[in-house]
């Protein structure tokens, strides 16, 4: 409970709310990486397999990204002004009619 001297904060949407402990954990991942791109540049095999497997994890989901646009951008740009009227019927999120009845209602016991 909080008390009435201390005024509630309400939560932004606009920025996201990171704690102390995320940043650390940020920071301390970041000089991990940073240590092993210098070892790998050093000539060290363990941190280049490391890194190219970072590496190559990060192009998999880049590609798939990438992918995903390539197929989005068509269809917001093709089917966007399209309404077709036999969507409506039957569609329970449809405005102007209710949900179909699994079982039908019975009276108040």
């Amino acid at each position: 409970m909080v008390p009435a001297s201390k005024p509630q904060m309400e939560k932004s949407r606009a920025l996201p709310r990171l704690s102390i402990r995320f940043l650390i954990f940020v920071l301390t991942l970041g000089a991990l990486l940073a240590w092993l791109g210098r070892l790998a540049w050093q000539g060290y095999s363990l941190p280049w397999v490391l890194v190219l497997t970072l590496l190559s994890t990060l192009l998999f989901f880049a590609i798939g990204l990438i992918a995903f646009f390539l197929a989005w951008v068509p269809a917001i740009i093709f089917f966007s002004g399209r309404s077709d009227p036999d969507l409506r019927e039957g569609n329970p999120f449809a405005e102007d009619q209710l949900p179909p009845q699994i079982l039908p209602p019975q009276g108040s016991r």
